[in-house]
């Protein structure tokens, strides 16, 4: 009888072929993995548990114990190819774990951080020899070899994860602290420590494993070793000296480049090759490749970013859910084996942390810094699995040990950043916004504008912090401050760039090599050029974060910033950041896709197209810009009014020689009515619109529309003028607040962020004690 091909001939659609098996296998497990992530995710757990307890859910310990559910996903005449698909991807997740190492940097740690890593492997695997024994007599195979079993336990104790270590650092914001660095140099010396003495462990379990070995047999097991490390010696002296060579010339002609990605691809298929030929895993051989590959001109950076989310995603998640059909909880069915588990947690537990806590204190640390040290060093992760596997695939542990090691992985490292934040919260350190470059100080910066000495004393400085989220934000934030050069006194710009922070290994890289970073960073290079040319002071702030309020304002506390300019930022945001910031004015600007001052609308080749949709302008108008200031017009809002008439007066004013901008005209509007108006015509300098009490969102977008006429324009708003506006029923309702200015924005919003409203918007919130600088701005 022929089987059946397709689902239409009547066949089973988990049996047709083992490639639509597999897929369908990997769709479960991928899914599986990231749906409780997102559970995870609110305990603040790394993506690595949960993709760990997905592989539980899916193996032995739950779903693969419904018959139905196994014989058709997983039946045993699958696991084999499940397993190779899943091998091979382990191959390339530790070729970017070796990736992830620079030895250079290892080196230089190696004084500060050798103490803690030799405790924190001397001490627990001590324990794990020492309870080894009892494992061995109530759990092992009598045809394993207890040396073996024994080497074997104290490799499993004393193991820490590098990678998740590396990944909770990063997110807790520890990374760049003392503790941080301290433990990750200790963490990297130990993982290396870790992998030579596996290495060593594998060797003698496929060589010399079994209960009566001879001799000889452990004599082959030193040979092994011995040609791995020579084989390491081999890559470190050759293959590192020649990628150098090719990246360096890779800088003038990028095929260069192009032939290492061919070249390193091959190299780990063939490294990984050798390491399993000679008696040793594959992972080995794609390890060492990825430790020797240079980390300069951020070539580690781009090749791993370049594989590292088809592993991450796919290939990843598909070994943890091979380790879960390993695992069998329910063999873990009496007092004593439950006992066992809790006597190996705490001896993994008490001999890393006693071990690396001891050694941090004796180091200079704190106690809180050591116990925090500790606890870091403790976490099992991807590694320990990794070595069970290892373990369970040779034959030197059992199924029930294999699934007692596991729990201990999965306990040790859910444990680590709740007990972390018990004893090192983040009140206790602070990761400061690093300056990663400076521009040469212009020697004409000493200039000063007889206008602006006017306004403020010659000892006051101007200190502008700049959110720079995106190329396309940059533009808008540069043109604000485009010719400040000669026109105020001791100026100083300062760009924060604020990058994502994920699970990505090519993110970590990022954040552990921030100088590197920072030079190569495209809006950080135009920030840098731009202002360079200007001949402003300024200064490139980088840190790795999501949290937008906190960070803002952290970094106007760092520079002790006059003024913050924002894009297009959440209101909500906004406001904490003005309260959280009261030394400084803070101006949102809404950006409409217009340069400043350019006479036209983007046409359908510009990039912002797609967000403005506006007819060309008349050619017939003049080319003059129009700038509307919006002013509450009442005594209470005095200074709030002046502010935003200088910051309006930023855009408005002649054009000047050579800038290549047209002259701007300010066209003011005054909510209060002209009897009752704190402002007069004088003040302005320009006829102003008296709009009355009852103004609305509606009557001042239309009002602002009716005084444009010229190229690009800016509406130019303060929080008073906000407050004061009505309509706030249903812009309040829409704000989800009852703030009287925040529903004035949003009422205002609706009208002036409408796609065909050709203006951009900004809107101040003033500091009294804290005036802007005033000077012209040209075209970006």
């Amino acid at each position: 009888m022929v089987a059946s091909t397709s689902v239409l001939n009547g066949g089973n659609p988990f049996g047709i072929s083992a490639v639509s098996l597999l897929l369908f296998q990997a769709f479960i497990v991928i899914v599986t993995a990231r749906l409780l992530s997102y559970v995870l995710r609110y305990l603040r757990q790394p993506v690595v548990v949960s993709e760990v307890i997905g592989g539980l859910i899916l193996g032995g310990s739950a779903l693969c114990r419904i018959p139905a559910f196994q014989q058709n996903l997983f039946p045993s005449t699958s696991l084999p190819i499940f397993s190779a698909v899943a091998n091979f991807g382990l191959v390339f997740y530790l070729f970017l774990i070796g990736l992830e190492l620079d030895p250079s940097k290892l080196l230089r740690a190696v004084g500060s951080s050798l103490p803690i890593s030799i405790a924190g492997i001397a001490l627990p695997f001590t324990l794990g020899v020492a309870v080894a024994k009892f494992i061995y007599d109530h759990y092992s195979s009598p045809d394993i070899s207890f040396p073996s079993f024994l080497i074997f336990c104290g490799v499993s104790m004393s193991i820490t994860a590098f990678p998740v270590l590396a990944r909770i650092l990063t997110e807790r914001r520890l990374l760049h602290t003392k503790v941080g660095r301290t433990t990750i140099a200790a963490a990297s010396i130990d993982d290396v420590t870790a992998w030579i003495l596996l290495v060593l462990v594998i060797a003698i379990i496929n060589n010399a494993g079994t209960a009566g070995a001879s001799n000889t047999s452990y004599l082959i097991a030193l040979y092994v070793f011995l040609v791995i490390a020579a084989f390491a010696v081999l890559l470190w002296f050759t293959l590192r000296p020649f990628y150098r060579f090719m990246l360096a010339r890779a800088q003038s002609d990028p095929e260069y480049e192009n032939t290492l990605l061919f070249l390193t691809y091959v190299l780990v298929l063939l490294a990984g090759w050798f390491t399993e030929m000679i008696g040793v895993q594959a992972i080995f051989g794609s390890f060492l490749v990825g430790a020797v590959i240079p980390h300069d001109y951020g070539f580690a950076r781009r090749l791993a970013s370049q594989i590292e989310d088809l592993i991450m995603i796919v290939f990843l998640p598909l070994y943890f859910a091979y380790s879960g059909l390993n695992t069998r909880l329910d063999q873990l069915n009496d007092g004593m084996a439950w006992g066992t588990v809790f006597l190996v947690i705490f001896v993994a537990c008490a001999g890393k942390m006693i071990g690396c806590t001891s050694a941090a204190k004796l180091s200079g640390l704190s106690w809180r810094e050591s116990a925090a040290v500790g606890i870091l060093m403790n976490t099992k992760g991807l590694v320990e699995l990794i070595v069970l596997n290892l373990g369970l695939n040779a034959g030197v542990i059992t199924q029930k040990v294999f699934s007692i090691f596991v729990v201990m992985a999965v306990v040790t490292t859910l444990m680590t950043i709740p007990l972390l934040s018990i004893v090192y919260p983040p009140k206790f350190y602070a990761d400061e916004l690093e300056v990663v470059s400076e521009s040469t100080e212009s020697s004409e910066s000493g200039a000063k504008s007889p206008k602006l000495a006017a306004e403020q004393g010659d000892d006051e400085k101007r200190k502008v912090l700049v959110l720079l989220p995106s190329m396309r934000a940059a533009q808008a934030m540069l043109a604000i401050t485009s010719q400040v050069a000669g026109q105020a006194f001791d100026l100083t710009v300062f760009g924060l760039r604020m990058l994502p922070l994920d699970n990505r290994i090519s993110t970590l890289m990022k954040a552990t090599e921030r100088e590197q970073v920072a030079k190569a960073d495209p809006v950080l290079t135009v920030f840098k050029a731009f202002f360079g040319l200007q001949g402003v002071k300024s200064h490139s702030l980088l840190t790795f974060r999501n949290e937008v309020v906190p960070t803002v304002i952290e970094a106007a506390v760092h520079v002790s910033a006059t003024t913050i300019l924002l894009p297009d930022t959440p209101y909500r945001n906004v406001q904490e950041i003005v309260a959280g910031a009261p030394q400084a004015n803070v101006v949102q600007f809404i950006d409409k896709g217009y340069g400043p001052h350019s006479n036209r609308a983007p046409d359908a080749s510009s990039a912002s197209a797609d967000t403005v949709v506006t007819a060309p302008r008349d050619s017939s108008q003049p080319p003059d810009a129009t700038v509307v200031a919006v002013l509450a017009g009442t005594a209470d809002a005095a200074d709030d009014d002046a502010e935003v008439l200088r910051f309006a007066r930023l855009f408005a004013g002649p054009s000047s020689a050579g800038s290549g901008r047209p002259s701007a005209t300010l066209r003011p509007i005054v909510l209060a009515p002209a009897t009752g108006s704190a402002v007069s015509v004088d003040e302005l300098g320009a006829k102003p619109l008296f709009m009355g009490e009852a103004a609305s969102s509606s009557d001042v977008a239309a009002a602002a529309r009716e005084r444009i006429t010229g190229g690009t324009d800016v509406v130019v708003i303060g929080a008073a003028a906000l407050a004061s506006l009505s309509e706030a029923g249903e812009a309040a309702e829409t704000a989800s607040t009852s703030s009287a200015a925040a529903a004035g924005l949003y009422g205002l919003r609706r009208y002036l962020e409408g796609a065909t409203f050709p203006a951009s918007v900004a809107v101040v919130h003033a500091h009294k004690s804290s005036a802007f600088f005033t000077v012209n701005v040209a075209d970006a």
